[in-house]
């Protein structure tokens, strides 16, 4: 889980280490990637590359904790 909110500066870099991440933990049998409060801006970083769709965005860390424990 990454926790995104915060974050204030992101370009083709972070949009590419993004991807590189969740190309690595998809590698794994048992990984996912869940991404937090998400900014609007890589939101639409995101869309305008075609990688949205390949993410799991979630609205708070309490939702993604919740599922994490869930799906264990």
């Amino acid at each position: 889980m990454l926790e995104l909110s915060r974050l204030t500066f992101y370009d083709s870099t972070a949009v590419g280490l993004l991807a590189w991440t969740r190309q690595r933990v998809e590698d794994t049998a048992t990984g996912r990637l869940l991404l937090v409060g998400i900014p609007h801006g890589l939101r639409h970083l995101l869309d305008q590359t075609g990688l949205l769709p390949r993410f799991e965005l979630r609205d708070s860390v309490g939702q993604a904790v919740a599922e994490l424990l869930v799906s264990e």
